[in-house]
Parts: C-alpha cells; sequence; structure tokens
C-alpha cells in the first residue's frame, strides 16, 4: 500500500463520523455501487483524478449489511478497502458509518458560519469562494500567492472569505497568526486581506525568530509590528 493514500485514508476515515449520527430520512433499497463510490468520493474529498471504483455488493457474514471492495487509483498506487452497506440503502462502513441519505457537499455548506468574516469582493458576486488555511503552513502561502496572482482575472465576479484553520500541534504560532487575524478583522475589515498577505509574506522571518527565541511571545511581537504596518 502506498504511504501517501495510506495517510490519506486513515486521515479521512478519521473524520467520516461527523456525517453519521442522528440524520435524515432514510432511503430504501441496496444503491448502486456507483452511487456509493461516488458519495465516497464527495465525503473524502478524493480528488477527482482519481479512479473509485465499489465492486457489485453481495450478501455479505454480517448480517443486514451488503458487502464489498472499494478501489482507489491514484498515480502513487492502488489501494483496496472492504465496504459494508446496509440492506435499507442508507448506511455504509468505509472504516466509520457515513450516511447515504445525507449529501456530504451540502453538509458541509450547512456548517460553514460566514457572517462578520471578513471577505473581499461583491457580496451579489456569483461564486463564493471560501478558504480555510493556516498562516504558518508553506504550503497554504504558496497556495495564498498562486490564487492572489490567478484570481485577479475574476475581480468582481468571485467574493473570497478566509477561514482560520490553525494546525497548533504542528505550527507553533498558527494560533497567535489566526487570533491576530481575526481581531484585524474586527477592527479594520478592509485591512484583514493586507494584514494577511502581509502575514504569509513574513511567514519564514516570524518562523525563524520563534525557532530561534523559543519563545511564541516573538511572534506575538512581529504580529503587531505587521499590523502597524499595514
Amino acid at each position: 500500500m502506498n504511504r501517501q493514500i495510506r495517510i490519506l485514508l486513515i486521515a479521512v476515515i478519521a473524520c467520516a463520523a461527523a456525517f453519521a449520527a442522528g440524520r435524515s430520512t432514510a432511503k430504501t433499497g441496496i444503491p448502486s455501487s456507483e452511487s456509493v463510490a461516488e458519495h465516497a468520493r464527495k465525503s473524502f474529498s478524493l480528488s477527482p483524478l482519481w479512479n473509485v471504483h465499489v465492486s457489485p455488493l453481495k450478501a455479505g457474514t454480517i448480517s443486514g449489511f451488503r458487502s464489498g471492495t472499494m478501489t482507489i487509483e491514484a498515480p502513487q498506487g492502488k489501494q483496496d478497502q472492504p465496504i459494508w452497506v446496509s440492506d435499507d440503502g442508507r448506511w455504509y462502513f468505509l472504516g466509520s458509518p457515513n450516511d447515504l441519505s445525507i449529501d456530504p457537499d451540502q453538509d458541509r455548506l450547512s456548517k460553514m458560519k460566514l457572517a462578520g468574516v471578513p471577505a473581499v469582493g461583491p457580496k451579489d458576486a456569483p461564486i463564493t469562494f471560501v478558504e480555510y488555511s493556516d498562516l504558518q503552513c508553506p504550503h497554504c502561502k504558496r497556495s495564498h500567492d498562486i490564487l492572489k496572482e490567478k484570481l485577479g482575472a475574476y475581480k468582481g465576479k468571485i467574493r473570497r472569505i478566509f477561514k482560520n484553520y490553525p494546525l497548533r500541534q504542528m505550527h507553533p504560532w498558527a494560533q497567535s497568526g489566526a487570533v491576530a487575524l481575526a481581531c484585524a478583522g474586527k477592527i479594520s475589515p478592509k485591512k484583514a486581506a493586507a494584514f494577511k498577505s502581509q502575514v504569509f509574506a513574513s511567514q519564514e522571518e516570524i518562523t525563524k525568530a520563534v525557532e530561534n527565541g523559543k519563545n511564541i511571545k516573538v511572534a506575538a511581537s512581529k504580529l503587531k509590528g505587521i499590523a502597524k504596518k499595514v
């Protein structure tokens, strides 16, 4: 099993239970293998470039469930995962229970709290772009730089909203950065985007300062300096 795919599956399966408990009206009848595969693709945010296939579902050893195999084929390798689907067509188990009566995309949208969050772009834009990011994450910085460059061509057509998602166990000053950005958004919503961009631009400098100083207060001082500058 490819290590990257294994890590991905462990991560997404751990999150799957959030979609399971106490939800809406159950379906009836065994769903098609294709519909289960599509639901799993959406639930776990699997890349559209990957091939996801569920084998024909057959009566299994567990009463009330049919069993099959979900196969994920990616450029990095192939992964087979056992899957069980309830006879009433509502639930499937892929490490954790998943409710087929819930649309994963709509479920995520219902959990997004966007009121009072600083945004760039018109409120009536045809597309609202919600970005979850970590100010200390190098990959997030790269994504920010690319989006800042590419989205300029769609000015007036996209409303961009930034949501803090600090990975506190991995990035020691990410939480301080998230708090600082939230405060900037409350104090001066129109300047929040500029503050965010400046923090990303200073990311490496702040990280080195924190590592050398061995003190998270160093980050707070740097962030306050950026706030004053902006």
